[in-house]
């Protein structure tokens, strides 16, 4: 089979090459996904740089970790049966998805909504399970004010759809002036927004009658977001953080945040197993088929083996849409 095999950290496209290896032995209590669509997640692009620095990694390796795909091996009952999957060391410490078949453990089996198609299911993964993780180390519950710095990325907007799943009041920070915000209820899943270019703590002040919010996922973290997304919360507030952008190293005022009794909880999808990611995911797959969520549809780029180092480069540079890796080929969307 051909796959995309990463031989060595670095820059692209030198850490990256599509290599044609053996199709992987299923074992007992597995099965063999034939692979139709697989997400590329800027987590993906970070290992094959090397940012990770993850010790013990063998080289080369198969990365990825979203999927969606078909099983073709195992179990008479789950044959042809229609599937996606996230989690685990899938793409780190094992083969992952970038690549025209993988194998699975029978744990870890979930089966794809109807209501998503190949593109869509490889494109929920990771966005929707740190979006869910995030939300439920929160423990969001109706009633609450939650706001969500960069709720229009893919984090932020899943985050913002389980919230509201949570019958909570959803806050979308994003980037821009108050003129250019959305208008009030257009967005079925924001309620309010805040602009991050203009004057943020008059504006949340005007929002919640100076008391802040109960909740803040902070998808864009790091020294860029963490000082003002701490001060936007209301007493014994919480804080989600799941990214470091413009740097990892943050400084705050302690004595405020013992004074309000504030707290600080970080989320690494990366740190859940297989079989926990596909739990969560069965969660997140009923959301779906219950209508609460929308499929991801907008921005999605299909590209195949060929330009796939190309597309790794796209994503580590920021792209705005989501790439979808074909390993079948970009006409391939069949059992």
């Amino acid at each position: 089979m051909r796959a995309l095999r990463l031989v060595a950290f670095g820059d692209f496209p030198q850490s990256l090459k599509v290599q044609t290896i053996p199709v992987p032995q299923q074992k007992a209590g597995e099965v063999l996904v034939k692979v139709i669509s697989a997400g590329i997640n800027p987590s993906d692009a970070k290992n094959a740089l090397g940012s990770f620095k993850h010790e013990g990694i063998v080289l080369p390796r198969t990365p990825g970790r979203d999927f969606a795909g078909v099983i073709v091996a195992g179990p008479q009952d789950l044959l042809h049966k229609e599937v996606f999957g996230t989690g685990g060391r899938r793409g780190w410490d094992e083969d992952g998805s970038h690549a025209e078949f993988l194998t699975l453990p029978l744990s870890d089996v979930v089966i794809k909504p109807p209501q998503l198609s190949f593109d869509q299911a490889a494109a929920v993964g990771v966005p929707y399970l740190t979006a869910w993780s995030a939300v439920e180390a929160a423990n969001v519950r109706d009633g609450q004010r939650v706001l969500i710095t960069g709720a229009r990325g893919s984090v932020g907007y899943a985050a913002a759809q389980i919230c509201k799943y949570k019958k909570a009041s959803v806050v979308g920070a994003v980037r821009g002036k108050q003129a250019t915000l959305p208008t009030p209820g257009s967005d079925k899943y924001i309620d309010e927004w805040l602009a991050l270019e203009d004057d943020t703590t008059a504006q949340l002040s005007a929002l919640t009658q100076g008391r802040g919010v109960d909740v803040v996922i902070d998808t864009v973290g790091g020294a860029a977001m963490f000082e003002t997304a701490l001060s936007f919360l209301a007493k014994r507030g919480i804080l989600v953080e799941i990214s470091a952008t413009g740097g990892a190293k943050v400084s705050f005022d302690l004595q405020q945040f013992y004074r309000k009794e504030l707290r600080l909880i970080g989320v690494n999808s990366l740190n859940q197993t297989g079989t926990e990611s596909a739990q969560l995911l069965r969660k997140i797959a009923s959301g779906f088929e219950a209508g609460a969520f929308v499929p991801p549809s907008e921005k999605l780029r299909p590209v195949d083996l060929d330009g796939a180092v190309a597309a790794y480069g796209a994503v580590n540079a920021g792209s705005k849409e989501k790439i979808i890796l074909k390993p079948q080929g970009l006409e391939n969307n069949k059992v």
